[in-house]
């Protein structure tokens, strides 16, 4: 596989991101960029293949994970909305993106997808400019009673 692009992510409390570099057909060119990660549980990357490239990604963890590239260390402030779902807090720190991903997000037309991430994961709409969306899934908003938007048609693929 190849022209992988894992872009404004937002994951809390996970267990490790399994990179698929042990395998008979490890990936290749994958871009890591603009992702929030949140007191994983254990390390949060494992299995590199090399060809990775991680871009302003932040982590806010209380464990000393040793992370190449580009992972800032955060305090992501979270905060638990009404409906219960994390999104950042107001006081969240160097949560904005710096950079243009050189590879381009694949336009799927078969599915209601969002390229050029205009949206958050609650249908927030993100600044038009890069440099001022956050970091994650989802942009910081007073609307804290909204819910994220998943649907079957929008999330992760059928056979899961």
């Amino acid at each position: 596989m190849q022209n992988i692009v894992i872009d404004h992510n937002t994951f809390v409390a996970s267990g490790t991101i399994l990179l698929g570099g042990k395998g008979d057909f490890p990936p290749a060119e994958v871009v890591f960029a603009n992702n929030l990660i949140v007191d994983p549980t254990v390390h949060p990357l494992s299995d590199p293949s090399g060809s990775e490239e991680f871009i302003h990604n932040a982590i806010d963890a209380s464990g000393t994970f040793i992370l190449s590239g580009e992972f800032l260390r955060i305090k992501a402030n979270m905060e638990r909305n009404d409906l219960g779902f994390l999104h950042p807090g107001k006081k969240s720190e160097a949560l904005n993106s710096t950079i243009n991903i050189r590879q381009q997000i694949l336009d799927i037309p078969v599915l209601d997808d969002d390229p050029e991430i205009r949206l958050d994961i609650m249908q927030q709409i993100r600044p038009a400019n890069l440099t001022q969306k956050n970091l994650g899934c989802s942009e910081y908003s007073r609307k804290i009673k909204v819910k994220p938007y998943v649907t079957a048609k929008n999330t992760g693929p059928g056979y899961l």
